[in-house]
């Protein structure tokens, strides 16, 4: 009878170790998972800094396309050159306050290719929303027709277009 009450005794003692046991792989698994799913959130909230970021990006590309286009129209439909920086277009940084916090576009004119009857703008876009950023390289073309007195001697210029963003290239920093 006395052997049997020993091993009984030793048998309660190991339940107890492998509860534990149970319990802190448990435990270890849970904790595991919380590190995961913090990690997880961070990479969402990235996520979404960088497409609010891409998306200021993309409207001051539009902004700039329709300040240059209203340019264009006003100040060169009778000049005999296209011009190099569309009179009162500079390069240009602006604070903007979205509903999710703050964001800063800047833009950048790279340079000039024409022709008989376009003129291609390249610009430089830079979208930031808390300390993440997309850089956007785009050309924007612009269609025109030059209208000639009888001497073939261009008196004016009509453009066809407001603009058509013919190259767009999204550069990973």
């Amino acid at each position: 009878m006395r052997i049997k009450e020993i091993f009984k005794d030793r048998e309660q003692g190991s339940i107890i170790l492998m509860t534990l046991l149970i319990f802190f792989i448990i435990c270890i698994l849970m904790i595991l998972i919380m590190q995961l799913s913090v990690l997880e959130m961070h990479m969402s909230k990235y996520y979404f800094r960088t497409q609010q970021a891409q998306q200021l990006a993309d409207a001051i590309l539009e902004q700039t396309c329709a300040d240059i286009n209203q340019h264009l129209r006003t100040d060169y439909c009778n000049s005999q050159t296209i011009p190099v920086l569309p009179l009162g277009w500079r390069e240009s940084s602006t604070e903007v306050v979205t509903g999710s916090g703050k964001g800063q576009c800047h833009t950048r004119f790279l340079s000039l290719d024409s022709g008989s009857d376009y003129c291609r703008y390249k610009i430089k876009c830079v979208g930031c929303f808390e300390n993440a950023s997309k850089i956007i390289e785009a050309e924007v073309t612009f269609h025109f027709t030059n209208n000639c007195d009888a001497e073939h001697k261009s008196i004016s210029r009509t453009f066809t277009d407001n603009g058509t963003i013919t190259a767009y290239r999204i550069i990973n920093d």
